[in-house]
């Protein structure tokens, strides 16, 4: 059984395993620790029956058809893949390859440079 509740950060809707109840969990949207709530609570099965401003932004998962945010990168569900990772994150990560390759390349010279020197 699972256990279905709201983040208190961001408003998405989170499932954990009974097992998890009590227990710090991060949500899957905003990452920022959250503590399960019983299974019992009536906070734990409490469904979006007032209007709030939540309801306008939530997507069905086109693989599982669960409800997600439509700012999620993946859904909290089965964990498919919504969108692509923001530009910002794809520069960092392709400076980082770049470092990476600049310090390999470095240290192959220095250690080309002390095995044979130059005459």
């Amino acid at each position: 059984m699972t256990i279905t509740f709201s983040c208190p950060h961001c408003g998405c809707q989170i499932r954990f395993s009974e097992s998890a109840a009590g227990h710090i969990a991060k949500c899957a949207e905003c990452h920022k620790p959250v503590e399960v709530p019983p299974p019992e609570s009536t906070d734990a099965i409490r469904e979006y029956d007032e209007p709030s401003a939540l309801q306008g932004r939530l997507v069905a998962c086109p693989k599982c058809g669960y409800q997600v945010t439509r700012e999620a990168y993946a859904c909290t569900n089965c964990g498919r893949r919504l969108k692509r990772l923001p530009v910002k994150w794809v520069a960092i990560w392709l400076a980082w390859l770049f470092g990476i390759t600049a310090l390999v390349a470095v240290v192959f010279l220095v250690i080309r440079a002390i095995v044979s020197p130059v005459r």
